[in-house]
This record gives structure tokens, C-alpha cells and sequence, in this order.
């Protein structure tokens, strides 16, 4: 079946673009209307159509499965037909075998939610267990909406965290491949001039001149040392003592942690409220939410919450005693609990973080880019400074003799 390359807005105005199988455009269009999309082009993806790839299951692809999903649930389609549906039009080969293997499961008996739990790989635990609840409640076609809301905003919320962070790791990048550059193939040609002129180096240029030999007679140390490097990160990452050092690090960073604290509690509160409306009990809900933060600091907060909680604490004292959540989040949560609208504090509380992330976000873009710049322009000033100083010395050695004569001669 053809795959088309679609643009749509929700009905937040929000854009996003992904891929969808249909016969024909109108019928892709159809679709996401279905799915409360409103889509601004679709054009057909001859590469995709016509060349099997090797695919993963992306968020914006899980959310329009979620949202046909739902649709089709709330028209009364059955079951099993609304599975086969969805299962044909999947572009993502793995969610398509997924969903075959789910069409067997609950032909015979097995609830949907513990069929989706046998492909942890795609569904995660938060989503199936979402699920399970609304099939308890009766309501999933409504709490399908909110679970596809609730990936769109989380996934956007994680890509400007991870694109504040990541920026200055790109251009430190860059500005290290240019020294490097300057160390390997251009310093070596000034050290020929200067070994056959008997200069006199200055010490800056001394130590430019060793990096340079050594990069240019090892330079095989660079990718074993740099594979040794990830492989060790690797490692440690592993730890959860790592973690929790570099999630309460990441919080202290200046301008950046500031955008790492509002995205993690944007997240979190956004999946808390969803699975507290969606019925799901204080505990479960926060053992749940609690991965979504995105940062081991505020996991483990919110673990000690829970445990809290279920001895017979109030929600609010519970999390402030971690000191991880600005006191407003506090305010508010201790507002819901006592008004029983916990859910909608929660969701006023993500929403109002989510602004602030995209303030945040813009604030530290704009200082990081020109720190980053001045510091790059200086790491290669340096380079060429340490190249020049000798040139500029020998120069002006040359000319002195020169210039005397010239005094001899008009005498």
C-alpha cells in the first residue's frame, strides 16, 4: 500500500508530521480527520512506497495510532475490525507485526492491555497501564484522546530539553574538530619554516608545537581512546549512582539546568494528571509518572512520595520533602488534594510549564549561542596566535638588518 508524507495541526494549532499508509491521498486525508487531525499537505513518499526500510515506532507515529485508535472506538467500530484497520494502514513495520500478534491475543480472550504488555518494546509500561484503566472504567475511547494529547506534549517538551542541552555539546564539538584540524595539517608546515629559520619559540608555541607532533605520530591513540571513552560512559551510565549524580548535576548547571527542571515537571505533572483522571490510584499513578521526569533527581522524589503516601501521608508535604519541585508546584498540588481536583491542578500546572520551558528554552538559546561562539573563536585565536607570534618575531629579524643599512648608505 502507497505511504504518504503528511502535515497536520491538532486542535491546539500544534504541527506535526509523519507518515501514513492509504490508497490514495483523499483516503490519507480522510484518516486524519478521523483523528482529529487537520492535515495541511499529504504527498506520497515514492522512496517509502517503493523501497521496504528498516523502521521504528516514532511518538508521533504511536499518537496517531492512538488517536485512529480512539476514533474508531468512539464510531463503535469492534474490536478486532478497528486492530485489523489500524494494523493495515501502520507504516512502522514493528508496530504492524505488534498489532497482528495483539489481533491473535484478543481473539482469544486476552484483554488488550496484557496483549500490549508483551511488546514492552513499543508500549510502555505508563501506556498499557493507561489502558488497562480505561477498559476498567469503561471510558477508554475518551482516555485514548488524553493519552494521545499527553505523548505529543511530553515528546515536545523532551525534544527542546534535549535540544537546549545537546546545542553547546554540537558546537564545543565543533570548535575541538577545528583545533585539531589546525594541530594535525596546518601546524606542521610552520614547524618546517621555523626548524629551518633556527627560530626562537616562544612557550605558547612550544607546547602548539609537541600537541601537534604527538597528534601527528598518534594519531591512532584518538579513535581507541574516543570508542574507550564511550564504551566507559557507557558503563557508568549503567550505574544508578551515575545517573543521579548527572541528573543533580544537569539541575545545578546555570541558564540550562533551569530548562532541564521545568521540562521535567511539565512532564511529570502532565502524566500524573492524565493517569489520576484516567482513574488510576495515587500510587500507581506515581510509581507510573514518576520515569516520565526524565531525571533520576526528581524519579527518586517522586518514588519517596509514593512510599509516603502509602503509609498515609498527604500527597503535597510528601513531595516537598525531596526539594526538588519550585514551591508553587507544591501550592497548587496541596490546593488540588484539598479541593479532590488534584487531576485538574496537575494539568494547569503542565500547562504552565510548558510556557515556561519555551521562555527558558529561547532565553538560554540566545545566551549559549554567543558564549559558545566567543569561546570556539578564542580556542582557534589561540591556535593561530601560537602560529603567528613566532612569524611576526621572525619578520621583524630580518627586517632589522636591513633597515640599518639602509641608515649606512643615506649617510
Amino acid at each position: 500500500m502507497p505511504v504518504f508524507a503528511y502535515v497536520a495541526t491538532d486542535s491546539y494549532g500544534r504541527r506535526s508530521q509523519s507518515y501514513i499508509t492509504a490508497r490514495t491521498p483523499e483516503e490519507a486525508a480522510t484518516q486524519l480527520r478521523r483523528s482529529q487531525l487537520t492535515p495541511l499537505s499529504v504527498k506520497k513518499d515514492w522512496l517509502r512506497s517503493t523501497i521496504p526500510t528498516r523502521q521504528t515506532v516514532t511518538v508521533n507515529q504511536l499518537s496517531l495510532f492512538t488517536r485512529m485508535y480512539g476514533a474508531m472506538l468512539e464510531a463503535g467500530m469492534a474490536m478486532d475490525q478497528i486492530l485489523r484497520t489500524l494494523a493495515e494502514q501502520s507504516v512502522a513495520k514493528p508496530l504492524k507485526v505488534a498489532l497482528q500478534r495483539v489481533i491473535i491475543d484478543v481473539e482469544s480472550g486476552i484483554l488488550i492491555s496484557d496483549s500490549l504488555r508483551k511488546h514492552a518494546r513499543i508500549f510502555s509500561p505508563l501506556y498499557c497501564s493507561m489502558i488497562a484503566a480505561g477498559e476498567t472504567s469503561g471510558s477508554l475511547d475518551r482516555l485514548l484522546g488524553r493519552l494521545a494529547e499527553m505523548l505529543d506534549r511530553t515528546d515536545i517538551v523532551r525534544s527542546k530539553i534535549k535540544g537546549a542541552l545537546v546545542q553547546p555539546l554540537i558546537l564545543m564539538g565543533v570548535g575541538v574538530v577545528a583545533v585539531l584540524i589546525m594541530l594535525m595539517f596546518i601546524v606542521p608546515k610552520f614547524v618546517v619554516i621555523f626548524e629551518q629559520n633556527n627560530a626562537k619559540l616562544p612557550i605558547f608555541t612550544l607546547i602548539a608545537v609537541g600537541m601537534s607532533k604527538w597528534l601527528t605520530d598518534f594519531w591512532w591513540t584518538l579513535p581507541i581512546g574516543g570508542t574507550s571513552a564511550v564504551l566507559g560512559v557507557s558503563a557508568l551510565w549503567r550505574r544508578p549512582t551515575t545517573r543521579r549524580f548527572m541528573g543533580r548535576l544537569v539541575l545545578r548547571l546555570p541558564v540550562l539546568g533551569n530548562v532541564a527542571r521545568k521540562g521535567a515537571t511539565a512532564q511529570f505533572c502532565r502524566t500524573f494528571s492524565t493517569l489520576l483522571a484516567s482513574g488510576v490510584v495515587v500510587t500507581e499513578a506515581l510509581e507510573k509518572a514518576a520515569p516520565t521526569a526524565g531525571n533520576p533527581v526528581i524519579m527518586d522524589a517522586a518514588m519517596d512520595a509514593r512510599r509516603a503516601i502509602s503509609m498515609g501521608a498527604p500527597i503535597a508535604p510528601s513531595l516537598e520533602a525531596a526539594q526538588c519541585f519550585d514551591p508553587i508546584v507544591i501550592s497548587m498540588i496541596s490546593v488540588g488534594e484539598t479541593s479532590g481536583r488534584l487531576d485538574e491542578m496537575l494539568e494547569r500546572l503542565a500547562s504552565i510549564y510548558e510556557r515556561e520551558v519555551d521562555r527558558a528554552t529561547e532565553a538560554a538559546t540566545k545566551l549559549v549561542e554567543p558564549l559558545m561562539t566567543v569561546v570556539i573563536a578564542a580556542m582557534i585565536g589561540l591556535c593561530a596566535a601560537a602560529i603567528y607570534l613566532p612569524m611576526i618575531d621572525m619578520v621583524q629579524a630580518v627586517a632589522e638588518p636591513g633597515a640599518e643599512s639602509v641608515v649606512e648608505a643615506t649617510k
